[in-house]
């Protein structure tokens, strides 16, 4: 990167964008891969997917053999936690089976329902401020 003054791209994303270089190296694998996969591009520009859960992708969606899941991976990383994400990345690869697998009914239901567990702890007798609970008085 000599051209713009700056001796890597690390250096350009430390001083001039004031990144970390390893996540500067992440979003430009994203790019890269959301050049080969619009359902990527697509929930990533839409904010539906972080940088993290998109990058965790990176590796399966380049795989030539998971091309025809695609839309299905990036589906299911809206769906589950990054941990979980990775977990099942990491076995798709290491197993050579593609396809996601669907979570659970009981995490479906979690996901589905956080609106409501919202609304139930609102009726708790608690509440919590500045991340700390106590008993609200009658």
């Amino acid at each position: 990167m000599p051209a713009i003054g700056y001796s890597s791209l690390d250096a350009y994303a430390e001083e001039r964008l004031g990144m970390a270089p390893s996540r500067a190296r992440a979003l430009l694998r994203i790019a890269r891969a959301a050049s080969e996969c619009p359902p990527l591009r697509k929930a990533f520009a839409t904010g539906r997917l972080s940088w993290v859960q998109a990058h965790a992708l990176v590796p399966l969606l380049l795989e030539p053999a998971s091309a025809r899941h695609r839309r299905a991976w990036v589906r299911h990383a809206e769906r589950v936690s990054v941990r979980r994400l990775s977990d099942d990345i990491e076995s798709a690869l290491g197993h050579g089976r593609f396809a996601p697998l669907c979570p659970s009914p009981a995490l479906a239901r979690r996901t589905a329902s956080r609106g409501a567990i919202d609304s139930i702890l609102r009726g708790l007798p608690f509440r919590a401020a500045n991340g700390v609970a106590s008993r609200v008085s009658d």
